[in-house]
């Protein structure tokens, strides 16, 4: 469960934080991430997406952390360092020092990063197949499960509220 020796991780992303400042010289970002050696629905029983790992990226510019505007697309981590926090698998990789990352539209057949960190980002052709299993297999979780449960939204029938205008007297 834990590793001293760097690990590279591709993630589909199943939640995420917008970066933020922790003091005066760090910026950190978190995100939950699956994949199809973690999350296998026979192993759970229940078939609930619960089991998940974080990755959490630190660097010392705001520029240099992927801002995510979609769960489901996919990202790709090198050099991170792996841990077990509060049971749960934790990824940690530091921008600032050797890790890098670079995020791929999980709704696309295109193997280019939309944003990565650094100037450029190296795209081998054998990581071609890992991408294209990534998505295969995000594409059935995603139509298999729901990643916001019940409990977290409001139908917007109840959630209305009337508001009167000037017109409305």
């Amino acid at each position: 469960m834990t590793s001293s020796e760097a690990q590279h991780v591709y993630g589909v992303i199943i939640d995420a934080t917008f970066p933020y400042k922790t003091n005066n010289e760090r910026y950190i970002c978190s995100l939950k991430i699956v994949d199809p050696s973690l999350y296998v629905k026979s192993q759970k029983g229940s078939g609930d997406a619960s089991d998940y790992a974080t990755l959490v990226l630190y660097a010392k510019r705001f520029e240099d952390l992927p801002i995510v505007t979609r769960l489901g697309d996919i990202i790709r981590v090198h050099r991170a360092t792996l841990r077990l926090y509060n049971g749960t698998r934790q990824f940690n990789a530091n921008v600032f020092y050797n890790s890098s990352w670079a995020l791929f539209a999980g709704d696309s057949n295109d193997n280019t990063a939309t944003t990565f960190s650094g100037k450029h980002y190296s795209f081998e052709k054998s990581e071609a197949a890992t991408l294209a299993n990534t998505r295969k297999w995000a594409s059935q979780y995603f139509t298999q499960y729901n990643v916001v449960s019940d409990n977290m939204f409001t139908p917007l029938a109840l959630s209305l509220i009337h508001i009167s205008s000037p017109r409305d007297s």
